[in-house]
């Protein structure tokens, strides 16, 4: 299981809250009773659904103990619940589940997504957001540093295979479940600063599994080389910002 530290995910919270805004946008129901933030991290976007819905119960919840910690310190005034969402079964039919970035840590996921959805009142809103960072030259770098220094070779296998597959898979799924189903991609292009900007952004997300795989000394070694590469790849701009392109998935299924 990934150890996430809050302070380096909240590093670029700024960027990371566009797209789960963008999410909460899109979600039409009008005056939902029961709202879950499921894989909330550290509850700066379950704050926002709170003040978008002052009268409804919302409830953050992740499997992951720091996040919740930071999440309960920063908004005492909201509910907090330790879930795994693989095995969570909701004693109460919500209106609406909004999972920002979560869903494409489990693999194999489409059942996941499915027994959300019937966990759905009626009316009911699913919210997912997914990277699509698996096809990016970041992810594949991720993968090529391991094979060049002959590091972790089944975790180098494992970040060969995709955490989203295609966008119509989604589509299909959607269909599958309602026929109010929207679903649809963006690639935001963040412009970041500071040395090694893309390095940081991913210690915060997907590298975390790599580097905690890692022992001191080959992390070390893996740090310097995957910082090059990504440095070639995503090259420094005269004026000192860095461009970061980082396509979504984003899925809105209504229960009706």
């Amino acid at each position: 299981m990934v150890v996430w530290d809050p302070a380096q995910y909240l590093h670029f919270s700024d960027h990371r809250l566009r797209p789960a805004l963008d999410l909460l946008a899109r979600i039409g129901h009008p005056a939902p009773r029961l709202v879950h933030d499921v894989g909330c991290g550290p509850g700066n976007v379950t704050r926002v659904i709170a003040d978008r819905w002052p009268e409804a119960r919302i409830i953050g919840s992740d499997i992951s103990e720091p996040m919740l910690d930071v999440a309960r310190n920063s908004y005492p005034e909201l509910e907090w619940q330790t879930i795994d969402v693989r095995s969570w079964d909701p004693p109460e039919a919500p209106d609406v589940i909004y999972s920002n970035a979560v869903l494409h840590w489990i693999p194999h996921h489409d059942e996941t997504i499915r027994t959300l959805f019937r966990s759905l009142a009626p009316q009911g809103v699913l919210a997912i957001q997914m990277p699509l960072s698996s096809y990016e030259p970041s992810r594949k770098l991720m993968a090529q540093t391991l094979d060049d220094l002959g590091l972790l070779p089944d975790l180098r296998r494992k970040l060969d295979e995709p955490d989203v597959v295609p966008v119509d898979h989604y589509v299909d799924l959607g269909l599958e479940l309602t026929p109010h189903t929207d679903v649809w991609t963006t690639t935001y292009r963040h412009c970041l600063s500071g040395p090694d900007p893309v390095f940081e952004w991913f210690n915060g997300s997907a590298l975390r599994s790599v580097r905690q795989a890692l022992p001191d000394a080959d992390r070390e070694r893996y740090d310097r080389a995957y910082k090059t590469a990504l440095r070639t790849a995503y090259p420094m701009r005269p004026d000192g910002t860095t461009i970061l392109p980082f396509p979504r998935l984003f899925m809105v299924l209504t229960n009706s």
